[in-house]
């Protein structure tokens, strides 16, 4: 375990999780308002990558086509990163069984379930973390794979939008009253550092932020501006995460000791603000924040809001069950992810 968090001027506690010789990343990481938390983030992101590197379970070697009609999944392009690129129909791959919410079994394809990144180099299946979670029980390991899911799909909404679409996204700072968050503007603005907060489209109507970090000192560096996003039910919670996020990722950079901390990634400025949205333009209203209301927060109750926009196929999939804890991957076929665009 190391502590990160005076690598950096902002104070937020973030620490990282070594595994010398994974399959996947060696560093995890973890952030939060306190030591704690920021502890248990890394640990547990760290215990979520060693069981889908590890994972093993029996599936089937079959094409989609052959698949049984009522297991297989509606589209083979909801599981690839390019939509637009997706896997052959009619090519082998080995499908695994996953739980749908109703009930029924949905195969899915064994390369999106695994993180062990020595083999499948080229598939062209979408190979990520997005949709892995733990929780103490497994409602809530499937709550939170979920949010997971839903979140990236909002992010790829925001992403594809005009500047003129992002800059409507973009909350109202004077309806946003948290005390922490006025805390942490005076602290960010004492340093030079500026923040921007979105509120990111989510057809689920789940409350999903995107944060921006920024500081034009450091001109050059990739930590002259970070971005993170989170969602939850509860807005407050998911802006939080979302802020926390963007700090993590400033300090993943200043760091640089995560494996995917590339040497050219520190080459020339990123401009990630301006990535974002151009600055606010008089004549496009803000979002205001007490209108984000919070959702009912079970994961039955997500996945009936995941049903009612058209996403029908959600299953999941325990891969592991460490001491007391449930590792799940979740599924949403449908959504997008912050490659894939949603189905259409």
């Amino acid at each position: 375990m190391a502590d990160i968090t005076r690598l950096d001027r902002i104070g937020l506690p973030v620490w990282q999780a070594i595994r010398p010789a994974s399959k996947a990343l060696c560093v995890h990481q973890g952030k939060g308002a306190s030591i704690a938390d920021a502890q248990l983030g890394a640990l547990l992101e760290a215990v979520e990558s060693h069981a889908a590197e590890n994972f093993v379970a029996t599936g089937v070697s079959a094409s989609w086509q052959s698949l049984n009609s009522n297991q297989r999944p509606a589209q083979i392009a909801d599981f690839a990163r390019d939509r637009h690129n997706a896997p052959d129909v009619g090519t082998e791959t080995v499908w695994i069984e996953a739980e749908r919410a109703d009930g029924g079994i949905l195969m899915v394809p064994e390369p999106c379930v695994s993180l062990d990144f020595t083999r499948d180099k080229s598939s062209r299946f979408e190979r990520v973390s997005a949709g892995l979670s733990t929780g103490s029980t497994l409602a809530d390991a499937r709550r939170a794979a979920l949010l997971e899911l839903i979140e990236r799909d909002a992010v790829n909404r925001f992403d594809q939008g005009d500047y003129f679409a992002r800059l409507a996204c973009e909350l109202d700072e004077g309806t946003v009253s948290f005390d922490w968050l006025a805390d942490l503007r005076e602290r960010l603005g004492s340093l030079g550092i500026d923040l921007r907060l979105f509120a990111a489209p989510s057809p689920t109507g789940v409350p999903v932020f995107i944060a921006a970090v920024s500081e034009d000192a450091k001109v050059a560096r990739p930590y002259a501006g970070t971005v993170g996003h989170a969602a939850h039910p509860d807005p407050e919670i998911a802006l939080f995460q979302a802020v926390a996020e963007a700090i993590q990722s400033r300090l993943t950079y200043i760091a640089g000791s995560r494996d995917d901390c590339w040497p050219w990634d520190y080459e020339g400025r990123r401009g990630i603000t301006m990535a974002l949205a151009p600055p606010p333009a008089v004549g496009i209203d803000q979002v205001d924040f007490s209108q984000i209301t919070p959702v009912d927060s079970g994961s039955n109750d997500l996945v009936a809001r995941l049903y009612q926009t058209g996403v029908k196929e959600t299953a999941f999939l325990t891969i592991a069950q460490p001491e007391s804890f449930f590792v799940v991957r979740a599924f949403a076929p449908g959504l997008g992810s912050l490659e894939r665009a949603p189905r259409s």
